[in-house]
């Protein structure tokens, strides 16, 4: 059991863990008018069970992975199932009689999923649908869809996960302009969220004793190991006690005041666990399911870990947790506590191999996880991606057989990054490409990287040029008999527009200038000395002839928009395409560093390139030179 000492060092931070309830089948229960707390309901894909209802569960058993035949079988057909929304692709040649395979023609859908509405339209037309709309999307109901006919598309999920995580946020927003210590979120998932309200548990600011929710959210808090906490106090751990039990109730306030504002507004349940670190909380909430929330307080946190099994504990999924669980003696309990009090730091590092594994492993079992709730503003997705497993076809597909796939990838990518680009200001510089296949009896994979399509394309641009190039540049390298299983789009290497914009554009940016007589006007900066004397009250400009006397001096945005209108900055112009060839340029010597350390070149091909790279560096740094401040 971890030390009075080490759990006044964890007493500093309250960390919350919120989980949607089965995320997917509940918004198709909301789009669908159903309540979720007591419709039945099992969201497949294909034929397998992807999402299902707390009621399909506790009624009739039915479980994730289960297919059509055998829900209806285990509910004699009262449970009701839907397929996730597809996007279906129509054969090359009925998509257009001139060859022309971009935009919405190859979609074979009712509604284009990929729109850059404003977030609150979007939500509102898929889950705020009228009784009369609700009705005929029931007629999905029952209907049951096949890998051929197109892939899985989880938008609509998407879109209902931004909406939450806004309403939460603007919550938070709220709260912090009266905190010292900002509430910090970070999204986990598509349906999950860390919060760090550390700021709000350890003063009176925000929740008040007297506050009335504050005993009925106590009241309706499952506590882990009450017994253990009535033992510690009994052994005269008063102080500290008490002051964790009051920041930790703090902190269940502040949990079901989350929770019920997501369902008051948008009527999404969700279960919370509270603890001390991110590991705490994610173990706390799943004794609160479903919709409620359950709290671990750092007293207690060895009761926790005695009764969790190693797989249901974050990050000792998959191989890591066997590996841990095959190094525990015959016929020892599976648990988190049952590693801390069978393998020391020595069995693990023998075990695993590796120290720093071993190490934080040790402190994990022992409830110890220094990981910080990451800012919002860190915690954007890394990668786009479109995945497609191609349906059994012998011993697979062929290049031409894959290009319609291919097409619906880049569709759904491209239009995926244009959304993303629309809401976070960031642009992907390269595109990952990984097809598989069955070889020699093992499935073989291979990826390979080009540049993401420019931004300055149009949509269906962007999408043809996808379309053509993937499919020429797999044949070149896999070969034309290549037969595919697997294929997929994986848009990464985000730039932020202002990052990526800066060293030309902000030479170019148009500033304020103050006269002398104290009337302020704009100028543009590499002009500025030759338009500084045009001016000074009482002087004629000479670019439109104005009298810019005090007396007729005009506002200085419509002279900003005038000048916008008249004399467009073709410098800036010209600057941007310089800066385009130059990250070009770039972009090509990265490629040729990386192609020499990965085919290990020998010395006269290296040789050759190296003199390539040094003749493309000198005539960058020309082009870069040329735009530096004197």
């Amino acid at each position: 059991m971890p030390s009075a000492a080490h759990r006044q060092t964890q007493a500093d931070r309250v960390v919350l863990l919120i989980d949607l309830d089965c995320f997917y089948a509940q918004c198709e229960c909301i789009r669908l008018g159903f309540d979720s707390t007591v419709t039945p309901l099992a969201l497949l894909q294909w034929n397998s069970v992807l999402a299902v209802t707390y009621p399909a569960r506790e009624l009739y058993g039915i479980k994730r992975g289960d297919g059509w035949d055998e829900v209806r079988r285990k509910s004699d057909g009262k449970c009701l199932a839907v397929h996730v929304p597809m996007l279906s692709h129509v054969p090359a040649a009925a998509s257009s009689n001139n060859g022309d395979h971009t935009g919405n023609q190859e979609l074979a859908n009712d509604e284009n999923p990929f729109t850059c509405d404003a977030l609150d339209e979007e939500y509102d037309k898929i889950f705020q649908a009228n009784e009369t709309d609700q009705q005929a999307a029931r007629s999905e109901l029952g209907v049951r869809r096949f890998s051929h006919e197109g892939k899985a598309c989880i938008e609509r999920y998407r879109i209902a996960s931004r909406r939450i995580f806004s309403t939460i946020l603007d919550y938070f927003d709220d709260l912090n302009k009266n905190l010292k210590q900002k509430l910090i979120m970070e999204r986990a998932s598509i349906d999950e969220l860390f919060f760090d309200v550390s700021g709000a548990c350890f003063t009176d600011l925000i929740v008040k004793e007297t506050d009335e929710d504050f005993v009925t959210a106590i009241k309706s808090t499952k506590i882990m190991g009450k017994e253990e906490i009535n033992q510690s106090t009994e052994e005269g751990d008063n102080e500290i006690d008490l002051l964790e039990t009051l920041a930790f109730q703090r902190g269940m306030v502040l949990a079901s005041r989350i929770r019920r504002i997501v369902r008051d507004t948008l009527n999404f349940t969700m279960t919370a666990g509270i603890g001390q670190n991110k590991t705490v909380a994610k173990l706390s909430a799943t004794y609160g399911k479903p919709n409620g929330q359950a709290v671990t307080l750092p007293s207690a946190v060895d009761y926790l870990l005695r009764h969790t099994e190693i797989n249901k504990c974050r990050n000792f999924g998959g191989k890591l947790g066997k590996r841990i669980q095959s190094m525990l003696p015959e016929g020892a309990p599976t648990t988190m506590g049952s590693i801390a009090s069978n393998l020391s730091i020595s069995d693990l590092e023998r075990g695993l191999g590796d120290a720093g594994l071993a190490r934080w492993v040790y402190q994990a079992v022992r409830g110890i996880d220094t990981e910080a709730v990451a800012d919002k503003e860190q915690s954007l997705i890394k990668s786009i991606t479109a995945f497609k497993s191609l349906p059994f076809h012998g011993d697979g597909h062929t290049i031409e057989q894959a290009e319609p796939w291919i097409r619906l990838l880049a569709q759904e990518v491209v239009k995926r990054v244009e959304q993303d680009s629309e809401r976070n200001s960031r642009y992907p510089r390269s595109l990952n490409i990984h097809y598989a296949a069955q070889a020699w009896g093992h499935q073989k994979t291979i990826s390979t990287r080009i540049d993401f399509p420019p931004e300055r394309l149009t949509t269906d641009e962007k999408i043809k040029l996808l379309s053509e190039n993937v499919p020429r540049l797999i044949a070149n390298k896999a070969g034309k008999d290549f037969l595919f299983h697997r294929i997929g789009l994986c848009a990464e290497n985000f730039m932020s527009r202002e990052r990526a914009g800066k060293a030309i554009t902000s030479y170019f940016a148009i500033k304020a200038d103050t006269s002398a007589s104290g009337t302020k006007m704009l100028v543009n900066e590499p002009h500025a000395a030759a338009t500084s004397s045009v001016l000074k009250p009482g002087s004629t400009s000479p670019l439109n002839g104005e009298d810019l006397s005090l007396a007729s001096a005009v506002p200085e945005d419509n002279i900003k928009q005038k000048k916008q209108q008249e004399a467009p900055n073709r410098d800036l112009d010209v600057a941007k395409a310089l800066q385009m060839e130059y990250d070009r340029e770039q972009r090509m010597l990265e490629t040729l560093e990386r192609r020499d350390k990965l085919r290990g070149a020998n010395n006269g091909q290296s040789s050759k390139k190296k003199r390539a790279c040094c003749s493309a560096t000198s005539s960058t740094k020309r082009i870069d030179s040329f735009f530096q401040k004197r």
